[in-house]
């Protein structure tokens, strides 16, 4: 009861604090941070012009947690984007959809009707960083067995530096770096969609 009532008090402080900086129209905002929606974790709200929210959505565990990033020694065209995951992950299946990789095993993740999963950008990861408090309280509280929290590790995004590395950003620290696609093993993968 207790952890239910903290979770209560964290999701209305977020919906609040949402609600002034997004819209100041109370009550037009419907989603918040640490929301279970679209097969996930929401991470990260926006409005549009349109008045209109938009997010991103973590998966509720992870894909792997010994992952190699894939294609060591080859360059990826047009998979350098810092801030676009999507159309990173896009960029690798389009180069190979048969080699296994990161950004592979997110395009291929499917949970329940959701199956436009890709490998965050190093943008998008440090987003889910910045919020991983409230998602992990919310994932802790929700009972499931199946749900993993983010682990303080380091995890791939699809964000390629050059032909032998690719940016990492480390959930412990709150840095990023480069990683060889090749040596850095133990790296977790963990996939979002937005809506």
């Amino acid at each position: 009861m207790k952890k239910l009532i903290i979770l209560i008090l964290l999701l209305s402080a977020n919906l609040a604090h949402s609600n002034s900086i997004d819209n100041p129209a109370k009550g037009k905002n419907k989603h918040y941070i640490g929301e279970f929606f679209g097969g996930g974790i929401i991470f990260y709200i926006y409005t549009n012009e349109k008045g209109e929210q938009h997010g991103l959505i973590a998966s509720l565990n992870n894909l792997s947690i010994k992952q190699r990033w894939g294609f060591y020694l080859t360059h990826i065209p047009n998979c350098n984007s810092m801030w676009n995951g999507e159309a990173n992950t896009k960029a690798v299946i389009e180069f190979d959809d048969k080699t296994e990789s990161a950004a592979k095993l997110c395009y291929d993740y499917k949970y329940k009707e959701y199956e436009d999963w890709y490998l965050p950008s190093i943008d998008e990861i440090k987003l889910l960083f910045d919020n991983r408090y409230v998602i992990n309280k919310a994932l802790e509280l929700d009972e499931d067995p199946e749900t993993e929290l983010i682990q303080q590790k380091y995890y791939w995004s699809s964000s390629q530096m050059d032909a032998s590395h690719a940016w990492f950003y480390d959930m412990g620290t709150g840095i990023s770096g480069d990683g060889s696609k090749k040596n850095l093993s133990k790296t977790h993968v963990r996939a979002i969609r937005y809506f």
